[in-house]
């Protein structure tokens, strides 16, 4: 049962449940999913370029491959570790996820510098920010009562 008042719409309990999955509404779990495959693809690409697999259209200096690698395991591996916070909805997972990706827009602007395509980087973290500072009341009051 939805009720209008004022221009504002109130769902009902039942209502809004009918729509969740785990607990959580459909867009949560569309983002939740996109960034654990984001950081699983970041580990992936780092591994990748460890093992000698070109990832760039321009020649660079070892130095370089070196820090593209490392900083691809670590955004991957961290953003791993804060989506578990991130499903539990607590705190910790809102701030270290805010923070991976904070991380995560510097280092592709970087990339950018490197190759074009860095920029599809964005998406997923952009999408992310914007729905966490959205909703992050949830993550603080609701997360922690648990």
């Amino acid at each position: 049962m939805i009720l209008k008042l004022d221009g504002l719409m109130m769902e009902n309990k039942h209502e809004k449940q009918k729509r969740q999955i785990f607990g959580r509404s459909w867009i949560f779990i569309m983002l939740f999913l996109a960034w654990v495959g984001n950081a699983m693809l970041r580990i992936l690409f780092g591994s990748m370029a460890a093992s000698g697999v070109e990832l760039l259209d321009v020649p660079v200096i070892q130095s370089t491959m070196n820090t593209l690698v490392t900083i691809f395991l670590f955004l991957g591996v961290s953003g791993l570790i804060v989506s578990v916070g991130f499903w539990q909805m607590k705190r910790w997972g809102f701030l270290g996820t805010i923070m991976v990706i904070v991380g995560t827009i510097c280092f592709d602007i970087w990339g950018i510098t490197l190759q074009y395509t860095a920029a599809m980087g964005f998406v997923v973290p952009t999408m992310v920010l914007i729905y966490l500072l959205m909703n992050k009341s949830m993550f603080i009051q609701e997360g922690d009562k648990k």
